[in-house]
């Protein structure tokens, strides 16, 4: 989003494509985060930003090379964002084995006795999101002796134990 921004202030006609319905890929999870919904309003922003430079935007289609060479643009700025880091277990194919991102995003619904893998940044974000949310006991599960171990400055205001 900020690259069309700024391309399109610089006289360029930008094209925003994306394979989701709406802006803002990994921000928009991370806002979901009870501590961090300002970022919320960076997405907000973006957004209002996009629609006031009339940034042609194109959402919910698969972008494909084919749709790309048909456009025939004179430069592609690739954002593909991130993909969840998922541990190499067995059951990850079963029902009940959701990702971050599926529960962030509430496309699953969770309740009842919960395990959390992964109690870096992502990992706790995500059980305070779900605690917040009425979903008890929680089960943090960390494979190194790491826990919190990618948590830096930004989360200096969650002391609170629950």
């Amino acid at each position: 989003m900020e690259a069309a921004r700024v391309a399109q202030l610089r006289g360029h006609h930008v094209i925003l494509m994306g394979n989701e319905k709406r802006m803002g890929g990994q921000l928009f999870y991370a806002s979901k985060s009870p501590h961090k919904k300002e970022f919320r309003e960076v997405v907000a922003f973006l957004e209002r930003q996009i629609r006031k430079l009339k940034v042609d935007v194109r959402l919910g289609k698969e972008v494909t090379d084919r749709t790309i060479k048909q456009m025939k643009p004179d430069a592609v700025v690739v954002a593909t964002g991130a993909s969840p880091a998922l541990p190499f277990t067995k059951g990850l194919d079963t029902l009940h084995v959701h990702t971050a991102i599926e529960v962030l995003d509430e496309r699953v619904s969770i309740h009842g006795k919960t395990a959390v893998v992964g109690a870096g940044l992502v990992g706790l974000e995500t059980a305070l999101y779900l605690v917040e949310n009425g979903v008890k006991p929680i089960l943090l599960v960390e494979p190194t002796d790491k826990l919190g171990g990618n948590v830096g400055l930004r989360m200096g205001g969650m002391s609170e134990t629950r």
